[in-house]
């Protein structure tokens, strides 16, 4: 396939990633992939049918999921509820995911003691079509813990996560998210450029503080101011109004005396 150069996406234009293999793609020398332009995506720009800025954003509920880990255990989001939850979707392809994947690996090994689950979801990876350079052919699950194990990388991981990467609406590669103890994300950006790490761990930290309680923020309680009550101002009397006095009642006239009955006179 030829390619042509004003067609291509160069990953410095959006940060570093790559985007998702669901379109037409070319190899390049390294064995990456980048994405030509897919016809029918355009027509369907053009006609309106597609709508961009479509991916979950900070404060929606993280999709659940439920998938195998490196050591064929059951990983179930919802039973992580509580903790802080870092994901990290790659593909060993992917050269800004390996780049990245270090620093993914410092982030785990720095809040491993503060309860905080890291994990590298492997998607977008295929079977081995041939032979390495080593002489073998593998899975593309094999090829995912081979390659946390070559580089000893520590953090879990989830195998055969193209579905989940769906859920998350996973445009590109490295995607990486931080889910909150409540369910909801405190960060999620497609690619990586130098603040990315630094804001991931901002994320973290909020959400530590949320799972401690230290970031419940409670609404002002207007305190009743101290006061101290008016003293009552004694009454004052108000002359009565002119012509509105009450008359003095009137003297009662003294009964006259009765004479004493003389019986000595008639």
């Amino acid at each position: 396939m030829k390619l042509v150069p004003s067609l291509l996406i160069p990953a410095f234009a959006l940060g570093a990633f790559f985007i998702a293999p669901n379109a037409a793609h070319a190899q390049i020398g390294s064995g990456e992939k980048v994405k030509v332009r897919d016809k029918k995506k355009d027509k369907d720009k053009d006609q309106g049918n597609e709508k961009e800025g479509e991916g979950l954003k900070v404060g929606d509920a993280a999709p659940d999921f439920n998938l195998r880990d490196g050591n064929n255990n059951n990983v179930r989001l919802s039973n992580l509820k509580g903790k802080v939850v870092v994901l990290d979707f790659w593909a060993t392809w992917c050269g800004p995911c390996r780049a990245f994947m270090p620093k993914v690996e410092a982030i785990h090994n720095d809040y491993k003691a503060k309860g905080v689950e890291v994990f590298g979801l492997n998607t977008w990876e295929k079977d081995d079509v041939k032979a390495g350079k080593d002489g073998k052919k593998l899975k593309a699950a094999d090829k995912a813990k081979d390659f946390m194990q070559t580089n000893k990388y520590t953090y879990g991981l989830l195998l055969n996560a193209d579905d989940t990467a769906s859920k998350y609406k996973v445009g590109g590669i490295p995607a990486l998210f931080v889910i909150g103890p409540d369910g909801k994300l405190l960060f999620a950006e497609v690619g990586s450029n130098a603040n990315t790490e630094k804001n991931l761990r901002a994320a973290i930290e909020k959400g530590l503080a949320q799972a401690s309680g230290a970031d419940t923020k409670k609404p002002d309680e207007k305190k009743p101011e101290n006061r101290k009550p008016e003293a009552k101002k004694p009454e004052e009397k108000k002359p009565a109004p002119a012509g509105t006095t009450k008359p003095a009642a009137p003297a009662t006239p003294a009964t006259p005396a009765q004479p004493a009955n003389n019986p000595g006179k008639n």
